[in-house]
């Protein structure tokens, strides 16, 4: 993946992938990467999800990638698509939506989405009620946190691999409503509460 963002001198061999993603979309890259690892580069690929609103599906097209998941294209596919993209968008001027354009596009290359759950989109909720209890909460109540940042290296958990174990927290530091929170490895018999 390339993270230096447009660079119109990338001949194939340094870039992989292209990412797209809403603007509030926030990605996890080394899940990224290991999803994208399991399919090949060199070939013509449209990896993302459909929305889960099945009403937009309808709408638009059980075939498209929305951004607010992301999608992602190989790099074949993604210089096949800039090639074709006037003749694309003269194809299509009466389509709306950067998403809806672009799946259109690759359609028309013969590429279909290849469906990838771990791009769907996660849907922000608000608290109804408050938390009570909270694993990592450390004497304090989280009812109130706005910020959360995680000081911890990145650590992708393979549950089959690690037997269903699953990491555990502290909380380093609290000020006003933010918490600073870091991952480590459970404890042998530590009991979640």
């Amino acid at each position: 993946m390339d993270g230096q963002g447009d660079r119109g001198d990338v001949q194939g061999g340094e870039v992989r992938w292209y990412v797209m993603t809403d603007d509030d979309t926030v990605l996890f890259v080394d899940n990224l990467v290991g999803v994208l690892s399991k399919y090949d580069h060199n070939k013509y690929f449209y990896v993302g999800m459909n929305s889960e609103c099945f009403v937009c599906n309808v709408v638009h097209s059980f075939g498209m990638a929305f951004g607010g998941g992301g999608y992602a294209l190989s790099y074949p596919l993604a210089k096949a698509v800039a090639e074709n993209m006037d003749l694309c968008l003269k194809r299509y001027p009466f389509l709306y939506g950067s998403d809806l354009i672009l799946q259109s596009c690759i359609a028309d290359l013969g590429v279909s989405l290849t469906q990838e759950p771990v791009l769907g989109r996660v849907t922000a909720y608000r608290r109804a009620s408050p938390w009570g209890l909270s694993v990592c909460r450390g004497g304090r109540s989280p009812d109130n946190v706005t910020v959360i940042r995680i000081l911890s290296p990145s650590k992708r958990l393979d549950w089959q691999r690690d037997g269903g174990k699953r990491e555990c927290c502290d909380v380093d530091e609290v000020d006003a409503d933010a918490l600073q929170v870091k991952l480590r490895d459970c404890g042998a018999n530590e009991i979640l509460l």
